[in-house]
């Protein structure tokens, strides 16, 4: 089964689309560091964390993986040291998928050869693997398209919606 390894923006916006009960029924594992769990997600009400803890793994790296951690951010400094011990597990986990949406983050995952995705993948795995209707998944990007927090290309959350509509039209 493939690992899902999450860096923080992802569960945040997740939460904005109430869509973390979604995330932890896609066919995948889910892992977070337990520095991003402990530190990053403050915003989190109690309930989110119940469906957190039920869903995701939350895991420490060993000194090796904090060794590793605290190279890259010092090699990278436009990196925050939580996203380079996201970096770190995804480099140490076989099978991993770094979720992420972070630029800059993705940028050097993806130059380290790590298969990389963000939020709107996450949303078609959503879509493709568990109940949640297609319009609730349109909604979700509408939200996603006016909210100022919320840094998604504009051009890729139209296209997203425009395919999303079509699905729904074909139904009627």
């Amino acid at each position: 089964m493939r690992i899902i390894i999450s860096d923080t923006s992802c569960l945040i916006d997740l939460r904005k689309a109430d869509l973390l009960d979604a995330f932890i029924n896609t066919p995948f594992e889910r892992v977070i560091p337990d520095v991003i769990f402990e530190q990053e997600l403050i915003e989190f009400t109690s309930a989110h964390y119940e469906i957190l803890t039920h869903g995701v793994e939350v895991q420490s790296l060993p000194p090796e993986g904090v060794n590793r951690a605290i190279e890259v951010n010092r090699l990278n400094p436009v990196l925050t040291l939580n996203d380079s011990f996201a970096f770190a597990l995804a480099e140490s986990t076989e099978n991993s998928i770094l979720l992420t949406g972070d630029r800059n983050l993705r940028l050097f995952a993806k130059s380290n050869d790590l298969e990389v995705h963000g939020v709107l993948w996450m949303l078609e795995q959503i879509r493709i693997s568990t109940d949640v209707e297609v319009k609730t998944l349109v909604d979700v990007l509408e939200i996603f398209h006016t909210d100022p927090t919320v840094h998604l290309p504009t051009n890729e959350i139209t296209r997203m919606i425009t395919k999303y509509k079509k699905i729904i039209d074909r139904k009627k």
